[in-house]
């Protein structure tokens, strides 16, 4: 297994969830999230910070953790973000014992679970979301 680096440990409803430090690149709050007009598989809103627009993922799609609009905080990792409830804090690797992937977690979007005090909690895999290509672009490249 590849050594963990720092985690950002992020509630969404009741779900807890990491993301390694390296990717998220700021955290924001009270933006204006938007619906989309069409449905898709990965994205489920859109959110314009700053004059760039930034699709927001769907957390069923990529957690299989039940969606709900979260306005009060979004990660942003490149041009997506991740909507949540509350970034928890940051855990360093030698605060985490690592587990077998549990079935309840299972998705090709999750990295590895890791247990954390008495909380199992799946680290997302942001490299495999980043090559799993939104189903359109805001910029043509």
């Amino acid at each position: 297994m590849n050594p963990l680096e720092p985690i950002l440990l992020v509630k969404s409803g009741q779900s807890l969830f990491g993301i390694e430090l390296r990717y998220v690149r700021e955290i924001v709050s009270d933006f204006p999230i938007f619906p989309l007009p069409a449905k898709f598989r990965n994205i489920s809103h859109l959110t314009i910070l700053r004059g760039t627009p930034y699709a927001v993922l769907d957390n069923e799609y990529y957690l299989r953790i039940e969606h709900k609009n979260r306005e009060r905080l979004i990660l942003l990792i490149g041009q997506m973000a991740i909507s949540a409830d509350e970034a928890v804090r940051t855990i360093s690797p030698e605060q985490l014992s690592r587990q077998e992937n549990k079935t309840e977690h299972a998705t090709s979007f999750i990295r590895e679970v890791v247990q954390f005090r008495n909380r199992i909690i799946p680290i997302l895999d942001i490299q495999a979301i980043l090559n799993d290509r939104p189903d359109f672009e805001f910029i043509p490249t």
